[in-house]
């Protein structure tokens, strides 16, 4: 699917759009989102009610020199990846890989971050370590059974890079797994095309990934970067998730309530740095774009919702 069309960055986020093709310009593979009947309940979603809620082995002082930016701290200049989110505690209460440490007592897990900002209290089979998955990755070939990586979007300039250094390190028999979100809001019946506040949002994520050279929406090449990266068996599923109260079936208005307080939990860590200091947008607007997004999520005459893919291929035997 080829990328909508958008101007440059600066100006108002109104300037510009183009909600034909902001809407994606055409609707994702998959079956149509069943949305509740008119008659079924409030507009409203008040289920959340108004608001929701390079060295691995030591820590030099300039990693936790962490850059400040509107009240809110993000990882540390001393890498190069200028991740769009902050590290403080408000981002820190949505990480967690402590349920895979538990559902498999006999594997060892090894997460990583750029900031050493991760619990102490966690499983005896997990532990973390500062890497910067944009370098070279200090694990020797052949070391791990399974590599996941999970929702870097917006932080990869070179995802082929990224998903090599995933093979080299991982077993022959081992799988290599990525899982992202394209943060593009879509709909399959053109309730988000006359949606101001969608479709700035759409603007802001697509401009401000060209604007510093790391996409928020580029998740359509994956198979064949994996297979680029000597993986075979390459498989990749492509879900709809839908964000708040409106569809009818009742896992997916689950899934809908829970992206969307995910989303407002943190709303302003998700967008402070793109709309201040990539795209350089009128300041007095930004607390009414929040406002107005707020309000639009809970609307369940808007049937919103996001594309994620899961993508996982196997590293050859060596006899293979």
């Amino acid at each position: 699917m080829a990328s909508p069309k958008t101007d440059s960055a600066g100006g108002s986020p109104r300037h510009g759009v183009n909600k034909q093709n902001i809407s994606a310009g055409g609707s994702p593979v998959g079956d149509p989102i069943v949305a509740q009947e008119d008659n079924e309940g409030d507009v409203s979603d008040s289920a959340f009610g108004d608001d929701v809620e390079s060295s691995t082995a030591s820590i030099s002082s300039s990693i936790l020199e962490y850059r400040k930016f509107q009240g809110r701290t993000f990882h540390s200049e001393r890498y190069n990846t200028d991740y769009f989110t902050p590290n403080d505690e408000q981002q820190r209460e949505s990480i967690d890989i402590t349920d895979f440490a538990d559902e498999h007592p006999n594997a060892e897990v090894i997460g990583t971050d750029l900031s050493p900002i991760q619990p102490s209290w966690v499983p005896p089979n997990v532990k973390f370590e500062l890497e910067d998955a944009t370098k070279d990755w200090s694990w020797p070939e052949n070391h791990f059974d399974l590599v996941h990586v999970r929702f870097l979007i917006g932080a990869i300039a070179d995802w082929g890079t990224l998903f090599k250094e995933a093979s080299h390190c991982c077993k022959p028999g081992g799988f290599v797994e990525s899982g992202e979100i394209n943060p593009t809001f879509y709909s399959d019946d053109g309730t988000i095309d006359d949606v101001d506040a969608l479709q700035t949002w759409n603007r802001l994520v697509i401009e401000s990934g060209k604007g510093f050279g790391r996409s928020f929406t580029d998740i359509e090449n994956d198979v064949q970067l994996f297979r680029d990266a000597g993986l075979v068996d390459v498989q990749s599923f492509d879900f709809k998730v839908p964000i708040g109260g409106w569809p009818k079936d009742e896992k997916m208005l689950k899934v809908g309530q829970f992206l969307r307080a995910s989303i407002e939990n943190d709303l302003e860590g998700y967008t402070m740095m793109v709309w201040h200091r990539i795209m350089n947008w009128p300041k007095d607007e930004y607390q009414v774009f929040l406002m107005n997004l707020r309000k639009v999520f809970k609307d369940k005459r808007i049937h919103g919702y996001m594309r994620v893919r899961y993508v996982y291929g196997r590293k050859p035997e060596v006899e293979e």
